[in-house]
């Protein structure tokens, strides 16, 4: 389905679930999610702080739509290899845990433009947009309905490592038909 104007292509495919993650929770609004990522990055070994060998994954486990903004929870994520004792990192972390996710069929859409409405100077070109045309335009108009876990947000590059408008990431978000 095309939108016209600002054009936004969503595809439902098959995901394979995360093996592994190095993740820390946060609850709170969601505009706090850029500050977030810097202190995500802050408290992760070097070795998993790089843009390139990682991917960096958002997990989003309420409506933001219907909780109220200060119990909205959010893991910053980072992928790890198998060769990385995830039981060393966390014992040097306490703060962080691992996550993994359950594959399944999501709705996808990509994200470019900033995280926060109000740093979008355009008010049209935030995350929270993107998930508004995804969970409020696209689904009443698709056969697909929000299957109510959590929605993940890949980034190859994190928050505080580019201009807000130029953040990019795929929005994942699980559906059932």
């Amino acid at each position: 389905m095309r939108l016209r104007g600002n054009a936004k292509r969503i595809c439902s495919q098959q995901i394979a679930g995360l093996r592994s993650a190095i993740a820390k929770r946060y609850v709170g609004p969601p505009c706090d999610v850029p500050d977030n990522w810097a202190d995500f990055l802050r408290t992760l070994p070097k070795a998993l702080n790089n843009p390139g060998q990682h991917l960096f994954v958002g997990l989003i486990h309420d409506d933001v739509r219907f909780t109220p903004p200060d119990r909205v929870r959010y893991d910053c994520c980072v992928t790890i290899e198998s060769n990385i004792d995830v039981a060393t990192v966390l014992a040097d972390a306490p703060d962080l845990h691992d996550v993994t996710t359950q594959p399944g069929l999501f709705a996808s859409i990509r994200h470019k433009g900033h995280y926060a409405a109000a740093t979008d100077p355009e008010q049209r070109r935030s995350v929270h947009s993107t998930y508004g045309f995804l969970l409020d335009d696209w689904m009443r108009k698709s056969r697909h309905r929000f299957a109510a876990k959590y929605a993940m947000e890949v980034y190859t590059v994190p928050h505080p490592r580019c201009a807000p408008e130029d953040l990019e990431c795929i929005i994942h978000v699980p559906v059932t038909t």
